[in-house]
């Protein structure tokens, strides 16, 4: 199901599911941000091409809401989106009535409310995965690679980044197989990952 909030678009599932894609089309007047993942242990693939289609796995089936796709709506005028949703084999037309009275455009651009760390993605991967993280207020922030023995093989973040989203991609053509450990510090906040190279 998907519900209008006052900051965009809102989706919940009412059976557990492990997995859902979701296309949005390109509309005049509607403008879509970053979406927002709200599911532990879940990877989100966007592709912004004539619109938005996000998919979604996880080895953790959810319910409840689990996703939230901000907007900017300047179109006066009832504008229908008709999307695509695809989840536990069923594909089915969902579809909301915005404009720009519905959508309060200042919350369009939200900033995380947390730290989070992503899961990588892809997961297992070869040679490239890339690393999502949120970071509610700008800070120092380091986001480090280390093998499975400790010792650090890669430094993809060192400095002061804004609040937000980020995306870092970790390039590992140079190193084996194996298991490695992601670690994004701040001064607040430490977590620290998994992740599965297969050559």
């Amino acid at each position: 199901t998907v519900e209008l909030t006052d900051s965009g678009l809102l989706f919940s599932a009412p059976e557990a599911i492990n997995g859902f894609n979701i296309y949005l089309p390109d509309l005049e007047g509607v403008e879509y941000f970053e979406p927002i993942l709200q599911w532990e242990n879940a990877s989100k693939v966007v592709h912004d091409e004539d619109g938005m289609g996000i998919a979604i796995a996880s080895s953790v089936a959810k319910e409840g809401s689990f996703l939230e796709i901000p907007l900017s709506v300047t179109s006066v005028e009832n504008i229908d989106v008709i999307m695509t949703a695809f989840s536990n084999n069923t594909e089915a037309q969902l579809k909301v009535v915005v404009n720009s009275s519905m959508v309060n455009n200042e919350t369009s651009t939200a900033l995380p409310q947390q730290y989070t760390l992503s899961q990588n993605y892809p997961n297992p991967f070869n040679p490239s995965t890339q690393i999502e993280y949120a970071l509610p207020k700008a800070t120092q922030v380091t986001l480090e690679v280390f093998n499975s023995v400790g010792q650090k093989v890669m430094e993809l973040v060192n400095g002061q980044q804004s609040a937000g989203y980020h995306t870092a991609t970790f390039d590992a053509s140079g190193l084996s197989s194996g298991v490695y450990l992601y670690k994004l510090t701040t001064p607040s906040f430490t977590q620290t990952k998994k992740m599965l190279l297969i050559k």
